[in-house]
């Protein structure tokens, strides 16, 4: 559209409303916004609307309602990622790529090779990661980002998925073929499974040095397939991506 966007969780059907503190900072420091610019506002839960700005002083940032409608720019189905974060600064890539390519659910997992532990700074950290790459890719609902979850926990789930569908939902951990602790089934290509449709896909991604033996064996105990992503290892910011995609395809 052209305009800039904010995240505005109250956003009313018509009507004018303040814009919350740190959007109001964004769009007076760095925007420069004034009376009468348009802009977008969004959300969160895939409502959006055309705005103009009716207050734009130090004291009160404002908007008013032009047009309001629902329109989430989200895949057909769902997408649920477990990942193991990496360290740092590279949980940024991870968050904002899961948000731009449409992933419905964020798990931060804690397996035997996790390097780095997710806590409640993080959490928030995230979330208004999640928001920025909302407002910058036009996605106008925002990704759910749930409590951390041990690999036990997450294998033994039952996800609220719709029990009416023969094939509603897809569960498979990503670890290369030629490490597989048992024979049981693998997908060796991202396109084995497009001939199905899926309304839950949920791909779990594991540490730099991969998932142990035992785990990869205790998710295909419990009904996981083994996902092969290729010859070559992948870090976790590709992976997700990767993994992204292909639930994509196997929901179109």
């Amino acid at each position: 559209m052209g305009f800039n966007r904010y995240f505005v969780p109250n956003l009313p059907q018509a009507g004018s409303i303040e814009l919350p503190p740190e959007e109001a900072h964004h769009a007076l420091r760095v925007r420069r916004e004034t009376v009468g610019a348009k802009c977008v506002a969004f959300d969160g839960r895939g409502h959006v609307a055309i705005c103009h700005f009716v207050q734009a002083t130090k004291r009160e940032i404002a908007i008013e309602v032009e047009s309001h409608r629902f329109e989430p720019n989200e895949p057909q189905g769902h997408i649920r990622l477990a990942v193991a974060m990496p360290k740092g600064d590279r949980q940024k890539g991870v968050v904002e790529k899961a948000v731009e390519l449409g992933v419905h659910e964020l798990i931060p997992l804690v397996c035997q090779r996790s390097v780095s532990l997710p806590n409640e700074l993080a959490a928030e950290k995230w979330h208004r990661i999640v928001v920025e790459a909302c407002k910058q890719c036009e996605r106008n609902r925002l990704m759910s980002i749930s409590p951390s979850r041990s690999f036990e926990s997450l294998i033994q789930s039952d996800f609220p998925d719709d029990p009416t569908a023969a094939t509603a939902s897809l569960k498979m951990i990503a670890h290369p073929q030629r490490n597989a602790p048992c024979d049981k089934e693998t997908i060796r290509s991202p396109f084995d499974r497009i001939s199905q449709r899926f309304q839950w896909v949920t791909i779990a991604i594991g540490p730099e040095g991969g998932f142990t033996n035992e785990e990869v064996q205790s998710a295909m105990d419990a009904s996981w397939c083994q996902l092969d992503f290729g010859p070559r290892i992948l870090r976790v910011e590709t992976a997700v991506c990767v993994a992204s995609l292909y639930a994509c395809l196997c929901n179109a």
